[in-house]
């Protein structure tokens, strides 16, 4: 378990197992319309043809390392 996972500890007095622990969520649960937009840009979109180079450069540097 790295550092920055967290245990939540459960009792419970019903059944065998009177304590469990279980890691915590990393993210609270949320809706896309709840996030959506939350990081404005003032930049123009990329298009699909620079999203496509910019992924295919970045997997030829990690080929590298």
């Amino acid at each position: 378990m790295s550092a920055s996972e967290k245990l939540m500890m459960i009792v419970s007095t019903k059944g065998a197992k009177g304590v469990r622990s279980k890691l915590s969520p990393a993210f609270s649960a949320t809706r896309p319309k709840d996030v959506f937009g939350s990081l404005p840009s003032r930049r123009k979109p990329k298009t699909l043809e620079e999203m496509h180079a910019g992924v295919l450069a970045e997997a030829r540097r990690r080929a590298r390392v």
